[in-house]
């Protein structure tokens, strides 16, 4: 079922960008597409069935970049890449245990009234709250018709599970506060939408043919998540759904090199363009990329090392810059 939905993917990415004035050609071009995804096996196999819908008559295997080591990943909030990740998430697991959503409550009584649910994950979700684990079981289980433990049984609880585990990482996603949530959007995907701006910016100025035209993502729904919030145009509540997309589209007018001067972007996410939500795009379906640079420029770390800090390792660095002073 995964493996045809990414299909499909891929096959609606070529009925909108093939053909004669496409920026897909008929078969995979090395040096005019890039493809990139975390090393997570899911992940990868996502990848190449995308590229199966996008190329069906290719038969070469077609070279994917994939993340060599866990430590040296950010195309999802990692705390292995970025220290202050693990801090931001353990403040917004706290925030979410000592208050999580109003209708949690009635769900843990729904849960536990059906009797059925694993006396281990019951547990996890009376004590603390935990939906995420839960709610991604019971998603898999429904996509292949399986049994809920009678969860299906119950009027819109399956609904309030899957709201429920939403708006768990979304606190997660943004470290539990407001104050934190700018600090976990710099440093959870900032480091990646600063590097999309400056292809844009190079792209933009380039006078060349010769260029990467389409750049594919594999990665996972902690991806869109913190990318969506980060644009300001989360739905709260709502998880992305399996092979979910979100689509930057580049648009250089112009010539003599002059197309960096009206270059705009157009977002769209799962074929609905949602560039008019983003706050300051001036409610267009395109964006000056001036514009979308500026938001990302709000959260992009211009210093990695000193953005991935954590309180304790502020705390020695500033300790030690006291030197040899007395209190």
């Amino acid at each position: 079922l995964g493996i045809a939905q990414v299909r499909a993917l891929g096959a609606k990415l070529r009925a909108r960008y093939g053909g004669p004035d496409g920026c897909v050609g008929p078969s995979f071009e090395p040096g005019r597409m890039t493809v990139r995804s975390t090393n997570i096996p899911r992940c990868v196999a996502s990848a190449q069935g995308v590229l199966d819908g996008l190329f069906p008559s290719t038969t070469e295997p077609i070279p994917l970049r994939i993340s060599n080591t866990n430590e040296t990943e950010y195309l999802t909030p990692n705390k292995n890449f970025c220290a202050v990740v693990g801090e931001l998430f353990a403040a917004g697991r706290a925030s979410w245990r000592a208050s999580p959503d109003a209708e949690v409550a009635e769900a843990k009584v729904q849960l536990r009234a059906l009797g059925r649910i694993p006396e281990d994950i019951m547990v996890k979700i009376e004590s603390a709250s935990e939906f995420i684990a839960f709610r991604d079981v019971l998603i898999a289980l429904n996509a292949h018709g399986q049994d809920l433990w009678g969860v299906g049984t119950v009027p819109g609880l399956l609904k309030r599970v899957d709201r429920a585990g939403t708006l768990e990482v979304e606190r997660l996603m943004k470290g539990g506060s407001a104050d934190s949530a700018a600090a976990m959007n710099s440093a959870g995907l900032g480091f990646w939408l600063g590097e999309l701006s400056d292809r844009w910016t190079a792209r933009s100025h380039s006078t060349s043919t010769d260029v990467t035209t389409l750049s594919l993502v594999s990665a996972h729904d902690t991806t869109l998540i913190p990318i969506l919030i980060a644009l300001g145009v989360m739905e709260s509540g709502v998880w992305p759904d399996y092979a979910s997309s979100i689509i930057f589209e580049l648009y250089s007018r112009g010539e003599d090199g002059t197309q960096g001067l009206d270059s705009q972007v157009r977002v769209i996410y799962n074929d609905e363009v949602i560039t008019h939500k983003i706050p300051g795009a001036g409610g267009s379906e395109y964006v000056p990329v001036r514009k979308l640079q500026e938001l990302i420029d709000t959260f992009r770390p211009r210093d990695l090392a000193e953005v991935c800090m954590t309180s304790q390792e502020k705390g020695r660095g500033a300790a030690n810059e006291g030197g040899k002073d007395t209190f």
